[in-house]
């Protein structure tokens, strides 16, 4: 995001109004919002925040931009990069990324601050019509699709596969097909993982597309899973999701919004601000954001610390009511 200068001071109420000419010479400024894949959740809830940002901001010159990306892993590095300003990231990567584990071994990312939390997202194994595969153990040495590399999907996946434990042949392989939907129905791809809010466009075609189910996540490996990393919560995706016969249990993670070490502490606390007075307006606009406005901001189970900027707006408008 570029400079700012007067435009969000006086869209606070900071300053004094700034003459009709200086705000015609105002520049606008671009405010950028790290997502996922199109076909993801992250875009569409970046699109509707920023939706109600460009039309809450419009007269300060501030514009909100959803930028595709390949996932969390990748968001995190851009806002360390100052490429994004703010981005949807999963709690995993957020946790990994501050302790500077994973892709950042010895090299934390520092200056990551929660804004709000948006959703819990689940993840989920689906089977191929040919595989036997009823349970997590027996992708052992199977091909199956992980997630590109960048995204929240393969971050969980390496977590997952590190309490699997497999080594050598017994790790699983990398799929021969591009589509999964059609690899799956092919028999190139035995399985494969999503992290997503639920339903997912991407999932509900891998079990549309031919006779794939969805495989639980249980027993001792989620055991393992859940007690060494706090940020993981057993979940259930109901048989509604998907019209599956039965639910199925797996796990699942936090998903927030987040600002960059870089970003604006008064564009920060201008955002903080529109999700609390319009939570409700956009819970309305996804089924992702259902209980966006109903559980009252910034939400629940954040990993990273709240940013200054966004909790000084959340107590002001607290002592409000």
């Amino acid at each position: 995001m570029r400079r700012l200068g007067l435009a969000l001071l006086v869209g606070l109420g900071l300053t004094a109004a700034a003459p009709a000419a200086s705000q015609a010479r105002e520049p606008w400024a671009v405010v950028t919002i790290g997502t996922g894949p199109l076909r993801g959740i992250y875009y569409p809830v970046a699109r509707a925040i920023c939706r109600v940002v460009n039309r809450e901001l419009r007269a300060e010159r501030i514009r909100c931009s959803p930028e595709t990306t390949f996932g969390s892993v990748y968001n995190v590095e851009m806002l360390q990069a100052g490429e994004l300003d703010f981005a949807l990231v999963q709690a995993d990567v957020q946790h990994q990324a501050m302790a500077g584990r994973g892709r950042w071994a010895g090299q934390p990312a520092a200056g990551l601050r929660a804004v709000f939390g948006v959703f819990e997202e689940g993840f989920v194994v689906v089977a191929g019509p040919g595989a036997d595969i009823a349970r997590i153990e027996d992708l052992r040495g199977r091909r199956v699709a992980t997630g590109v590399p960048g995204s929240g999907t393969r971050a969980t996946w390496d977590a997952l596969a590190s309490q699997l434990g497999w080594q050598g042949a017994d790790r699983v392989r990398a799929p021969g097909s591009a589509n999964i939907a059609e690899g799956l129905c092919a028999g190139s791809i035995d399985a494969a993982v999503a992290v997503a809010f639920h339903p997912t466009p991407a999932v509900r075609d891998q079990l549309g597309a031919c006779a794939t189910r969805l495989v639980p996540v249980t027993g001792p490996v989620l055991d393992r899973l859940l007690a060494e990393h706090p940020y993981f919560r057993r979940m259930t995706i109901g048989a509604g999701a998907y019209g599956t016969a039965s639910s199925v249990e797996t796990f699942g993670v936090a998903s927030d919004f987040i600002a960059g070490p870089r970003a604006d502490p008064r564009i920060v606390a201008a955002i903080a601000r529109i999700a609390a007075i319009h939570a409700e307006e956009l819970s309305a606009q996804l089924p992702a954001l259902a209980q966006f406005g109903a559980r009252g901001l910034p939400g629940p189970g954040l990993t990273a610390p709240l940013h200054p900027a966004a909790a000084a707006v959340y107590r002001e408008l607290g002592a409000r009511r």
